[in-house]
């Protein structure tokens, strides 16, 4: 959001023609490289927080699967049946 900010504000000119077109450019330069730094860490959070997941999806389904075992062999589960 701050950085929407930030370019809205060199958008608009507020700094006025106190800033070359040199200083223009090297600004929006700078406000794109923000931009893809932050896209970048987003996609990396994106591939971390899928791979949490699917691990967590594999280790619920792995206990699952024994407890369901456990509870078929289990001395228990005969005497309901």
């Amino acid at each position: 959001q701050k950085l929407s900010a930030l370019q809205a504000e060199t958008a608009k000119g507020s700094f006025g023609d106190e800033l070359t077109a040199e200083a223009k450019m090297s600004t929006r330069r700078a406000l794109s490289s923000i931009r893809n730094n932050f896209k970048e860490i987003q996609r990396s959070l994106e591939i971390w927080l899928a791979r949490i997941l699917g691990d967590l999806e594999g280790m619920l389904a792995r206990d699952g699967a024994s407890r369901i075992r456990e509870y078929f062999l289990s001395p228990y589960a005969s005497a309901v049946r």
